[in-house]
Order: C-alpha cells, then structure tokens, then sequence
C-alpha cells in the first residue's frame, strides 16, 4: 500500500513546495526544481567486516525500493564506495539501465558530505541516494532541508523525500516503505 502512495506524494511535494514557501500563486510552480530521494541502504550481513553485503532480507527491501518508485523519474542514482549502498541501489539501476555515481569518502566525512552535496544539487533532474544511518541526516542539512532524528542502527524503511524549487526553497517528507 505504502508504494502506491509514495509517488502521489512525490509529486504532490513537488508541485506545492514552491507554493508552501511563498504567497500561493499559481506561477509559482515551477518545473524545473527537483526532488532527493534519500534512503538509508538496506540490510546488511552481520560479521563481515567494514564492507559487508546485503543480506537475502535486504535483496528483497531493494526491489521494493525498485517498485515503490518505478512512477518515479530519475537522472541520477548516488552510493557511498561501499558494497551494501550501491547493491540498494542495483535493483533500480539496472531495471532503468542508468549508472551508479560514486561519492567519494577521500578527505573526511565532511567533504564527503559538502562535495555530495555538490553534485546532488548540479543534477538536473530527480536523484535517489543510498547512504548509511550517520550520512542521511547530514546529507539533508547540507541539501538545505531541516535537521532529522538519528536513525537507528536497526532501522532500514525511512524514505526521506525532498523537494528543492529552483530559488532553493526546501520541503520534506518522511515515510516508509516496505515492512
């Protein structure tokens, strides 16, 4: 159920984001802003060390990853170098035959978050991203939109949708998906 709401409430974000962070005018729609999809990777496999892969559990919460947004259009897929971030995303890329784009973790933290920042906002179109559980919230903040609670170490569902209009006004959604 949680899916075939998500995109209704992608594109009402969208549309009304421009008219939410203004006086309510019909022009102030816009087209050419753009929405961020940020997910946490799924679940991953205990006791493999830094890098360890998606479990069987966290293969299926990808596909419905895959399916909750199919609706979705997307220009760019992002994940961390890490094996459990981009096999999130592997479901997607491959359905809709785009690549996964890197974000670097050379220098810190804090540029990895700046220079991700960087290229998310560069894309000029919608871009889904997989991170991990300390990243997400950063990732949000450095995107314009508002500080988010610590997600839990065990906690793998969060959607964290934002819409940017093309004068940098920023709203968010926060759902599920999956179980």
């Amino acid at each position: 159920m949680t899916r075939f709401l998500l995109f209704p409430i992608i594109l009402l974000l969208f549309f009304t984001t421009p008219l939410l962070a203004s006086e309510p005018k019909l022009s102030a729609i816009e087209p050419e802003g753009k929405v961020v999809i940020l997910v946490r990777h799924a679940e991953k496999q205990q006791h493999q060390g830094k890098d360890p892969a998606l479990t069987p559990a966290g293969e299926q919460r990808a596909d419905l990853l895959r399916l909750a947004l199919k609706e979705m259009p997307l220009s760019a897929l992002y994940a961390t170098p890490f094996k459990r971030t981009q096999a999130t995303l592997k479901p997607i890329s491959k359905s809709r035959d785009m690549v996964i784009k890197i974000m670097g973790l050379e220098g810190g933290i804090k540029k990895h978050i700046r220079e991700g920042a960087k290229a998310i906002k560069a894309e000029t179109g919608n871009v889904l991203v997989a991170g991990h559980s300390n990243t997400i919230s950063m990732l949000i903040t450095a995107l314009g939109g508002p500080e988010i609670d610590k997600i839990a170490e065990t906690d793998y569902n969060n959607i964290y949708i934002l819409s940017i209009s093309p004068d940098n006004k920023v709203g968010l959604i926060h759902t599920k998906y999956g179980d």
